[in-house]
């Protein structure tokens, strides 16, 4: 009789909050502190741990962009994530040119001119093609991290994220590593 109850605490689990807000939070189903079971409410020592490791994970458009004395700006690409994050800043503010410095591949560059095309057209695709843009970034908010997206290798050093919504006109966005730098090749 013993043993049955020592087993039976060992197999109790515990169900806890780690954070109170993100891109799923709006979600049908989905439990914050504010709607959580009042057995699920973190604690205030487990809210303010929540709060530390959100920061510590949040990635701000301002945290990815380095300002050096000069005022020249450099943006930190290390992951499809950043690419997802620079391109909606530039898409959202039309402010292409350090886009197109620092984050259109130099192998998208190469096939605009092996096309015979300037590859400054890839920002007047990017201009008119705006809103689908925008819905595709919208629908991929972390990246390769957003749940059910996956980053697939497509050869050549080429990795694309893929939405599986028909509804959308635009639906893959391909990147590249180019001397340790994530780099956008093309939206599809």
């Amino acid at each position: 009789m013993v043993i049955s109850a020592l087993m039976l605490a060992a197999c109790a689990s515990e169900d806890r909050i780690v954070s109170t807000s993100g891109p799923l939070r709006s979600l049908p189903g989905a439990q914050t502190a504010e709607n959580a079971p009042a057995h699920k409410r973190p604690t205030p020592s487990g809210l303010a741990q929540a709060q530390t490791q959100k920061e510590d994970l949040a990635l701000k458009p301002g945290s990815l962009r380095v300002e050096d004395q000069d005022g020249n700006i450099r943006l930190i690409s290390r992951s499809p994530r950043h690419v997802v994050i620079h391109l909606r800043q530039a898409v959202l503010e039309d402010d292409y040119e350090l886009f197109f410095d620092q984050l259109l591949s130099n192998l998208a560059k190469a096939e605009y001119r092996r096309a015979g095309r300037d590859p400054y057209e890839s920002i007047d695709q990017l201009r008119e093609n705006r809103e689908d843009v925008l819905k595709l970034l919208q629908r991929m908010p972390m990246g390769e991290f957003t749940p059910g997206m996956y980053l697939r290798p497509r050869g050549r050093g080429v990795y694309r994220l893929e939405v599986e919504d028909h509804r959308l006109k635009l639906r893959k966005l391909d990147t590249i590593w180019e001397s340790g730098v994530c780099k956008f090749v093309i939206v599809k």
